[in-house]
Protein backbone atom coordinates (compact mmCIF):
# COMPACT_ATOMS: atom_id res chain seq x y z
CA UNK A 1 0.00 0.00 0.00
CA UNK A 2 2.68 2.30 0.98
CA UNK A 3 4.46 1.72 -2.99
CA UNK A 4 0.68 2.43 -4.17
CA UNK A 5 0.12 5.84 -2.34
CA UNK A 6 3.74 6.86 -3.02
CA UNK A 7 5.16 6.87 0.80
CA UNK A 8 7.95 5.04 3.04
CA UNK A 9 7.15 5.52 6.01
CA UNK A 10 5.80 3.29 8.17
CA UNK A 11 5.30 3.65 12.04
CA UNK A 12 4.66 0.42 14.07
CA UNK A 13 2.73 0.86 17.38
CA UNK A 14 1.79 -2.37 19.07
CA UNK A 15 -1.66 -2.09 20.73
CA UNK A 16 -1.14 -5.42 22.74
CA UNK A 17 -3.94 -4.42 25.25
CA UNK A 18 -6.45 -4.54 22.25
CA UNK A 19 -6.53 -8.68 22.33
CA UNK A 20 -6.81 -11.17 25.42
CA UNK A 21 -4.95 -13.54 23.91
CA UNK A 22 -1.42 -12.10 24.26
CA UNK A 23 1.97 -13.79 23.57
CA UNK A 24 4.73 -13.51 26.20
CA UNK A 25 6.47 -10.15 26.32
CA UNK A 26 9.94 -11.40 24.59
CA UNK A 27 8.03 -13.05 21.91
CA UNK A 28 6.08 -9.83 21.09
CA UNK A 29 9.13 -8.10 20.81
CA UNK A 30 10.79 -10.42 18.96
CA UNK A 31 7.94 -10.24 16.49
CA UNK A 32 7.81 -6.63 15.85
CA UNK A 33 11.01 -6.44 15.65
CA UNK A 34 11.29 -9.33 12.64
CA UNK A 35 8.36 -7.34 11.54
CA UNK A 36 10.82 -3.68 11.88
CA UNK A 37 14.18 -5.40 10.15
CA UNK A 38 12.17 -6.44 6.95
CA UNK A 39 10.50 -3.27 6.41
CA UNK A 40 13.76 -1.60 6.69
CA UNK A 41 14.86 -2.86 3.92
CA UNK A 42 12.42 -0.38 1.51
CA UNK A 43 10.99 2.03 4.37
CA UNK A 44 11.92 4.41 6.66
CA UNK A 45 10.49 2.41 9.71
CA UNK A 46 9.66 3.66 13.48
CA UNK A 47 8.73 1.62 16.37
CA UNK A 48 6.96 3.01 19.42
CA UNK A 49 8.04 0.64 22.67
CA UNK A 50 5.51 -1.83 24.37
CA UNK A 51 4.23 -0.24 27.53
CA UNK A 52 4.20 3.68 26.31
CA UNK A 53 1.48 5.68 26.55
CA UNK A 54 0.01 6.46 22.53
CA UNK A 55 -1.94 8.92 21.12
CA UNK A 56 -3.25 8.07 17.19
CA UNK A 57 -4.12 10.63 14.89
CA UNK A 58 -4.63 9.15 11.72
CA UNK A 59 -4.71 10.57 8.18
CA UNK A 60 -5.71 7.79 5.67
CA UNK A 61 -5.20 7.69 1.84
CA UNK A 62 -8.05 7.46 -0.03
CA UNK A 63 -7.58 5.43 -2.72
CA UNK A 64 -5.92 6.70 -6.25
Amino acid sequence: MCKEVQNNTIVLLPFAHLSNNLAPYAQGIQIISSIEEILKTEFTVYRAHFGSHKELLLDVYGHP
